[in-house]
């Protein structure tokens, strides 16, 4: 059982009227219905929930949870148990990490409409999941040890000074401009590369033979290509890996300028096919 269920209500996200119980830390939070705009009694920057879970009867396409100005502010954490799970409907979803350790721990942005975004700022998320829709995270959003998972939807991961997550993409588009450890590029997945000038990235491997990465710019670590694409049509500046080794089930689309991607090359049983 949640702890404190919210009722239908109007757009006072802490108001007591509409909730089982007042807002403390330590809660297990959940939104069964309604499509309310929440603009007020957002900031709740001094409490660590357990969780908030926002279910598939939540919202329409117009919906606005929080603003730009007053977003959920709030951690959900609870030493790593913490979890958000977003499964309704809206047009924004507005976040902020709370006081402290702003954190939280698993993140899970599965909305009903494709259109939705989450615009999460200044928090850790320890593991985040993009299941759908869509969802931007800016500079002061860091990804923990339990990386970025990307399945659907279309999603842009801007730079960091130092954060430089795992990532796993097993469908959707991810447009990559952060450094990371490590890609894996599965299923459907298409992703983006576009890091600054002077990062190097980590190590990519594209595993399925429909996985597809577009390399723009950006040094990367090893390169392992077993099957799927690996684009470099669009290379913008002359670029670096440690290595690149080609399986004969993967695609290679060549550079169309003078600027390369190099690095020691081992073809297996052939290589690729050269478009």
């Amino acid at each position: 059982m949640p702890d404190n269920v919210r009722i239908v209500g109007d757009g006072n996200f802490g108001s007591t009227a509409y909730w089982t119980a007042a807002l403390a830390s330590n809660q297990d939070l959940r939104i069964n219905k309604g499509a309310e705009d929440f603009n007020a009694g957002l900031n709740h920057a001094g409490k660590d929930f357990l969780s908030l879970w926002v279910a598939e009867g939540y919202g329409d396409e117009s919906t606005q949870f929080g603003t730009p100005s007053s977003p959920l502010e709030c951690n959900i954490n609870q030493s790593g148990a913490g979890v958000f799970d977003f499964a309704g409907r809206c047009a924004n979803f507005y976040a902020r990490g709370g006081s402290g350790t702003a954190r939280w721990a698993t993140v899970q942005w599965r909305p009903r409409n494709n259109q939705a975004r989450f615009l999460p700022a200044a928090v850790d998320f320890t593991t985040c999941r993009l299941v759908r829709g869509v969802a931007l995270l800016p500079d002061t959003v860091t990804i923990g040890s339990g990386g970025l998972w990307v399945y659907d939807g279309a999603h842009t991961v801007e730079p960091h000074a130092s954060n430089a997550p795992d990532i796993v993409a097993l469908g959707g588009t991810l447009n990559l401009r952060r450094d990371f450890a490590s890609l894996k590029v599965q299923g459907r997945a298409r992703v983006v590369i576009e890091l600054d000038p002077g990062v190097t990235g980590g190590t990519v491997d594209i595993e399925s033979a429909d996985a597809q990465v577009v390399l723009i710019r950006g040094d990367l670590g090893a390169v392992s290509v077993r099957a799927g694409t690996l684009d470099k049509s669009r290379l913008a500046a002359a670029a670096a890996c440690s290595s690149q080794t080609w399986h004969p089930t993967s695609t290679e689309i060549r550079e169309r300028g003078a600027e390369l991607l190099t690095g020691t090359r081992t073809n297996i049983a052939g290589g690729p096919r050269v478009v």
